[in-house]
């Protein structure tokens, strides 16, 4: 049931959509039936592998200054998502992101004085399967940012997800034509 739900395909057709919740349920009803068992402890690890939240934003790498604009947010059993609109120089960022592991970036990230900062709730039905929105980011002057977001409000715990992603904000803008002939 686990692999099936795997195939599912957002947006396409409902297929496979429910699996995932299906195995969820049998390995509840094993760990009951025979929690002492080495299939108990195998179910275990799989309902917590499956219902482990997961977190991802797509930010465009340079966006109009001073107009909101668009993040794409990926998420898997997250109910609520805490953003944090950083300032942030784009040297000391690229020293800090090509020298710290992700636990580390991390921890910097959230020392860091956010310019604005709020919640939105996620949609779920309860498939536990990976969905996508898109939300307003509010409107910044020009500069270079982090878009951080954590499925906890305080950005740390032990079953959170965290994702950053890095943009430009700026005036610049650049117009191509192609010439034939």
């Amino acid at each position: 049931l686990s692999s099936q739900g795997g195939k599912y395909q957002r947006g396409l057709s409902d297929l496979y959509k429910w699996e995932i919740r299906s195995a969820i349920e049998v390995c509840e009803k094993a760990i009951k039936r025979f929690p002492e068992s080495d299939g108990a402890v195998n179910c275990t690890i799989l309902k917590k592998n499956l219902q482990k939240p997961t977190l991802q934003i797509t930010v465009e790498k340079a966006v109009p200054s001073e107009k909101p604009h668009l993040s794409l947010i990926e998420y898997k059993n997250v109910k609520e998502v805490t953003f944090r609109l950083i300032s942030i120089d784009p040297d000391l960022y690229a020293e800090k992101s090509g020298s710290l592991n992700q636990d580390a970036m991390i921890a910097f990230l959230t020392e860091q004085k956010a310019v604005e900062s709020w919640e939105l709730i996620m949609p779920s039905d309860g498939d536990f399967q990976t969905h996508a929105i898109e939300t307003k980011i509010p409107a910044v002057k020009p500069g270079f940012y982090i878009l951080l977001a954590s499925s906890s409000s305080d950005f740390k715990g032990e079953n959170e997800a965290i994702s950053w992603a890095p943009f430009w904000s700026t005036n610049i803008s650049s117009i191509t034509r192609r010439l034939t002939g």
